[in-house]
Order: C-alpha cells, then sequence, then structure tokens
C-alpha cells in the first residue's frame, strides 16, 4: 500500500472541515449531558481545594446543570472556506500531478 500524498492528506482534510462547517452552521447550539457539564467544570473551574471550587463542585455534584454551547457564526463560515480551498488544492494537485 501506497504512502498517502499531501495532496490526498488535504483532500481529507478538506472535506471533514465541510463537514464540520456544515453542522456548525445547521445547529443553533448544543447541550452537554450532566457528566459532559461536570467534567468541563472541573477542568476549567478553578480548584477543588479553594472556597469557590468546592461550591460549585457541590452544586455540580447535586443539581442537573446542563451547559448549553452557541459556537460563532463565523466559524461555520470560516470551516466551508477554508474546507473549500483545502479540497479545491488537493484535487488541482492530483490534477496537475497527471
Amino acid at each position: 500500500m501506497n504512502k498517502p500524498d499531501a495532496y490526498q492528506w488535504s483532500i481529507f482534510a478538506g472535506i471533514v472541515l465541510l463537514l464540520i462547517g456544515v453542522q456548525l452552521r445547521l445547529v443553533d447550539s448544543y447541550v452537554l449531558n450532566p457528566t459532559a457539564t461536570g467534567v468541563l467544570a472541573r477542568i476549567t473551574g478553578p480548584p477543588a481545594e479553594s472556597p469557590q471550587g468546592s461550591i460549585r463542585q457541590l452544586v455540580v455534584e447535586t443539581t442537573s446543570p446542563k451547559k448549553q454551547l452557541r459556537p460563532w457564526p463565523w466559524l461555520g463560515w470560516a470551516c466551508l472556506s477554508l474546507g473549500t480551498v483545502l479540497t479545491s488544492f488537493g484535487v488541482m494537485h492530483k490534477w496537475r500531478k497527471k
């Protein structure tokens, strides 16, 4: 089996970015489940040893909060644009190589 060339990687990365861009444009917001919200609170919050951290940990463990993520509106367009450029570059590079 041959090792993939740079143009094949750019085609693959372009298609993945196109799909991510379409997903970001179609979905308004993402809601995390309580487990993911707790993990996010532990990673991004203050340390558990501090008073603020212990209060946050208590609130996350006793309630069922759901974190809502809203991506920036321009992020979907940026992924679509970059995916189009990468895919076009890979296809044109492959075409010129023949």
